[in-house]
C-alpha cells in the first residue's frame, strides 16, 4: 500500500450529476442545425451502442465526431475548459457538481492525501473539471485523435484500464478509498480499502454485493 492516503473518484454521477461528455455534445449539437441533423440521423445505430460498456468507445466517438467537425486541437481544449467554467459557475442547465461529493473529496485533501479522478470521460474534458476543484487533484481519462476532421475516442479508459492509467500516475497496487456510480469500475473498488458507491439503485446494490466487497453506500 502507497505510504500515504489515497483516494480514487469517479467523474459522471459520482462528482458530477451527470454525464460530461454527453452534456457537452448535446450543446455543441444543439447550436448547429446539421451536426443536430446528423445527431439524429446516427441515433438509431450509434445510442445503443452507448448502454453496453464494452461497445460505448464507438458509440460515443460518433456523436464526438458529429459534435467536433472541424475543431483544432486547441480550438477543442478552450471549448472544454470554457464548458467547465460554465457548468463550476451553475450556467450549464444539464450539468452540476454534487456538492457533497466535493466535500468529501476535499476531506481528503485537506489532510493530504493524493486524490486521482479517473474517468471513462476524455482526459481533455475532465481535467479542466478537476481544475475548478483543485490544482493537486491529478486525472486519468480516455484519449482522443482526430480523424477525418472531427476527434474520436482514441481509447476508453474503463474497468482495468482505469486500474492501468492509474498506476502510470503513481497509484499503484491500492488505494485507501475508491468512489463511483457505476458497476463497471470493481477493479477500481476491489483494490480499494474502503470502497463507496454512489446513488445506487437497490438493483445495482444487489450486483455490487454479489461480487462479495464490502461496500458502504452513499446518496448525495
Amino acid at each position: 500500500m502507497q505510504d500515504i492516503e489515497s483516494a480514487v473518484f469517479d467523474l459522471d454521477e459520482t462528482l458530477l450529476n451527470w454525464d460530461s461528455t454527453a452534456a457537452w455534445i448535446l450543446e455543441r449539437v444543439g447550436q448547429s442545425g446539421w451536426r443536430f441533423v446528423l445527431a439524429a440521423l446516427a441515433l438509431p445505430f450509434a445510442g445503443p451502442l452507448i448502454v453496453f460498456p464494452p461497445l460505448r468507445r464507438w458509440g460515443t466517438s460518433v456523436f464526438l465526431w458529429i459534435a467536433t467537425f472541424g475543431l483544432s486541437e486547441h480550438a477543442l481544449k478552450v471549448s472544454f475548459v470554457r464548458f467547465a467554467d460554465r457548468v463550476n459557475a451553475g450556467k450549464q442547465p444539464r450539468l452540476a457538481w454534487h456538492e457533497k461529493g466535493l466535500a468529501e473529496l476535499r476531506h481528503y485533501l485537506n489532510q493530504g492525501s493524493r486524490v486521482a479522478v479517473a474517468t471513462g470521460a476524455p482526459l481533455w474534458i475532465a481535467a479542466p473539471f478537476a481544475a475548478c476543484i483543485d490544482s493537486r487533484i491529478q486525472v486519468v481519462g480516455s484519449g482522443l485523435h482526430r480523424v477525418l476532421g472531427g476527434w474520436v475516442l482514441s481509447d476508453h479508459c474503463r474497468h482495468e484500464r482505469k486500474c492501468t492509467a492509474l498506476g502510470g500516475i503513481g497509484f499503484q497496487g491500492r488505494w485507501t478509498a475508491a468512489y463511483t456510480d457505476s458497476l463497471d469500475d470493481l477493479p477500481i473498488l476491489m483494490r480499494a480499502t474502503r470502497a463507496f458507491a454512489i446513488n445506487s439503485s437497490s438493483r445495482k446494490r444487489k450486483k455490487f454485493d454479489a461480487n462479495g466487497l464490502n461496500i458502504q453506500y452513499l446518496n448525495w
